[in-house]
């Protein structure tokens, strides 16, 4: 048993290298490849706080992620998106792991237009790290800026900075770098076509290129699939929606680990003139 909890506690631990796809809450942005800086949904919150003034009313989200059917790599997320005057606030709490090896990450961010087609955000996110025996805990405070910018009615594009150390776990004050910087595109070919591409470059990394296709058959109902290089997997899902309520379901398969599944449901709330 004793070999079975460190071999788990490895595992947890080595997720920490992996890139921020396989960390994604959102159902959506993860069956689309990972490629989510120009989603403008409630999962903005966590992925590009510079998305989130085109809200227009309250959303709240749920979301449940389980890697390689093993309870123990499941994470569980929470998110709400908040309109307030010319912006837009947002928050996002992530758990992942189990009794003797998890993480919780918390963030706060704000997305504010400065015109008609641009908008820029930034975020602070606490995250604290918990290892079982005598390994103790860990914190790290660190923020990220991002931009959304629409080129014409059919191409937008998005970028990110993300995880700039305040602190670091190993209490390291010379690292004046970002861990990640991201840059993305989203392409509308027509009102049922989406094309994503997104290429993330992390500081002890190689390029890590996402790709993704959305396909309405209902303006309700619509099909994804996708696929990223580090490490290289491909994914596949769906999302419904009704008047107030978005569900998503997505399936990524890992060449070597297996598959990974998560659902996300979120709740858009009225405004006060009535409209959703």
């Amino acid at each position: 048993m004793c070999f079975v909890q460190r071999s788990l506690t490895l595992l947890c631990f080595l997720f920490l290298f992996l890139p921020a796809h396989s960390q994604n809450p959102s159902s959506r942005a993860s069956a689309f490849g990972g490629a989510s800086l120009c989603f403008a949904d409630v999962w903005a919150s966590n992925n590009n706080p510079a998305a989130l003034c085109q809200l227009k009313q309250a959303v709240a989200a749920t979301a449940f992620y389980n890697r390689f059917v093993m309870k123990e790599l499941s994470t569980a997320a929470i998110a709400l998106a908040l309109p307030a005057g010319k912006g837009s606030w947002g928050f996002c709490y992530q758990r992942f792991g189990y009794s003797l090896y998890n993480e919780n990450n918390i963030g706060l961010s704000y997305g504010l237009p400065l015109g008609a087609a641009l908008s820029m955000g930034a975020a602070f996110r606490f995250s604290n790290i918990r290892q079982g025996d005598i390994y103790g805990t860990q914190h790290r405070l660190h923020a990220e800026l991002s931009f959304l910018s629409y080129l014409n009615d059919r191409l937008s594009v998005g970028g990110r900075i993300k995880e700039i150390s305040l602190n670091s776990f190993n209490k390291r004050k010379n690292q004046p770098y970002p861990s990640a910087i991201q840059l993305s595109g989203l392409y509308k070919v027509s009102a049922k076509v989406n094309l994503g591409l997104e290429v993330e470059k992390q500081v002890h990394s190689s390029l890590n290129w996402k790709t993704g296709i959305e396909y309405f058959f209902h303006s309700d109902f619509a099909v994804r699939a996708g696929c990223c290089t580090m490490p290289f997997s491909t994914s596949f899902g769906f999302g419904y929606k009704t008047k107030n309520v978005c569900i998503d379901l997505h399936n990524l398969y890992n060449f070597t680990l297996g598959v990974s599944s998560g659902i996300s449901l979120s709740y858009h709330f009225q405004s006060s003139n009535g409209t959703k």
